[in-house]
């Protein structure tokens, strides 16, 4: 009986074997490579919508361009706008709609009249060099990004029998909603000055305004009023105690700290730059007033720390000082502060010596849009005692300040336009904050600016508004 079961096993086991391999065997002969009939774009694709967004530094005519321009994929290559890749590789991923567009644009994807929960985005590139990406809503509809100007194509066909040049490309209308207009033609600026007194510094805010190239009335209110993205807040300084608080609510509790000699030389979304006469200059951030002033090195990392020294050097030997030691950039490490120059808005350093400009592009965590669309030297030569100007992201205005005044003037293309309005200025005022708002942020930000203004005792500034004529 045992042997039959070891002989019953043993037939079984060789039986499993025997199979087992002509299986394998069988199935070998049959796996053959999948070729790869579509992919995740394919056909020709037209160019039918532009939108600008808040990012976008282009102007409605800077769309004209891209009208009716085509896109063709296929599995040999990708073109568009005069660029090819050849052998495209494509990888998607598939992700939340709201996050995507907000993240990157800031924009609400039923403002761009997109309703699909989902969206693919499709990076396109040759071996492993990135050429392109696509975001595809539908099986009609891809976007691209092009400097903040999201171009809407729509599909014309799957086939790609001709290429660019070979054909022409069938009529389509450009659409620009309600929302694009918004964009590109409403600007606000929201500007922080502050006054020398005979007993320290007082602080207010003007709200500068235009929509569709109509000024709006200039505003002013007491203290700083600075967006943040946890909402407005109401800055400004007491005799010696420099305090801050959030307007979201009533019961919001007051952040101060009591300082001696000092004044505000830059106020940003999230950080605040003092310069204390007796201790020197400070970034603090404004959600800890009374925490310690932020290292530079810390905040920008080592090769910031690499300029903080370089500068500090050169300054040092101009003036035929020794060289730095520790001690030195410690000190250093801690006194340093954001001031405004010329347009911009630079990093200072201070030695024992005196002060210096740090040899560092001021980081976008510091301040948000600060770019000047029409060179300084050009405003010098329109308004040659000006010492500061302002462009509008959407390069509709620029205010300018002088020592007396702070003008306003249209910008056509490229060129200072008509002055628009005259806001005088007090002795000893000048500029602490700049932040700029665009599209539907302008509403928003003037219905702050007029609640804020309705509470206020300050009366309205001695601003001559000018029409063009």
């Amino acid at each position: 009986m045992k042997k039959i079961v070891i002989i019953t096993v043993s037939l079984l086991v060789a039986f499993i074997f025997i199979f087992h391999k002509y299986i394998n065997m069988s199935f070998s002969t049959q796996v053959l490579p999948v070729a790869i009939k579509s992919f995740p774009i394919e056909g020709r694709w037209v160019v039918t919508r532009c939108v600008l967004t808040d990012s976008s530094a282009a102007s409605e005519s800077n769309t004209k361009e891209f009208w009716n321009k085509e896109a063709i994929f296929s599995g040999e290559e990708v073109y568009f706008n005069n660029e090819s890749c050849k052998n495209p590789n494509f990888k998607i991923k598939i992700t939340d709609t709201k996050s995507y567009f907000w993240d990157n644009f800031k924009v609400k994807p039923a403002d761009l009249g997109i309703s699909e929960q989902k969206v693919k985005v499709v990076t396109i590139s040759s071996g492993n060099t990135f050429f392109d990406e696509y975001v595809q809503t539908n099986d009609n509809q891809i976007i691209k990004n092009s400097n903040g100007m999201l171009l809407f194509f729509t599909r014309q066909g799957t086939g790609v029998s001709k290429f660019p040049g070979e054909h022409e490309p069938k009529s389509s209308k450009v659409l620009m909603t309600k929302f694009q207009k918004d964009i590109v033609s409403k600007s606000g600026l929201l500007l922080g000055i502050k006054h020398k007194e005979e007993n320290g510094y007082s602080y207010k805010t003007l709200w500068i305004s235009s929509k569709y190239k109509n000024l709006d009335e200039i505003k002013e209110v007491k203290n700083l009023l600075v967006p943040r993205k946890s909402g407005f807040w109401e800055i400004g300084m007491d005799k010696n105690v420099l305090w801050g608080k959030s307007l979201n609510s009533s019961n919001s509790k007051y952040k101060s700290r009591t300082l001696v000699n000092s004044e505000i030389t830059f106020v940003g979304n999230e950080y605040i730059s003092l310069d204390n006469k007796d201790l020197g200059l400070e970034v603090v951030a404004i959600d800890n007033l009374n925490g310690d002033n932020i290292a530079f090195s810390k905040a920008f990392g080592s090769d910031a720390e690499e300029a903080l020294k370089k500068s500090a050097e050169l300054f040092l030997k101009r003036l035929n000082k020794r060289n730095l030691d520790q001690t030195d950039m410690n000190y250093m490490e801690k006194n340093w502060a954001v001031i405004r120059r010329s347009g911009r808005w630079i990093l200072r350093g201070r030695t024992e010596s005196g002060d210096f400009d740090i040899a560092y592009a001021t980081p976008s965590i510091l301040t948000t849009y600060d770019d000047l669309y029409i060179p300084f030297n050009s405003i010098k030569k329109v308004v040659p005692d000006a010492v500061d100007a302002y462009a509008s992201p959407n390069r509709d205005i620029l205010v300018v300040v002088t020592n007396t005044n702070i003008k306003v003037f249209s910008i056509n293309n490229k060129d200072i336009g008509k002055i628009k309005a005259d806001i005088k200025l007090k002795d000893n005022e000048s500029v602490v904050m700049g932040q700029w708002a665009t599209g539907e942020y302008v509403e928003e930000w003037g219905k702050v600016v007029s609640k804020v203004s309705s509470l206020s005792a300050s009366s309205q500034p001695p601003t001559k508004q000018l029409s063009e004529k």
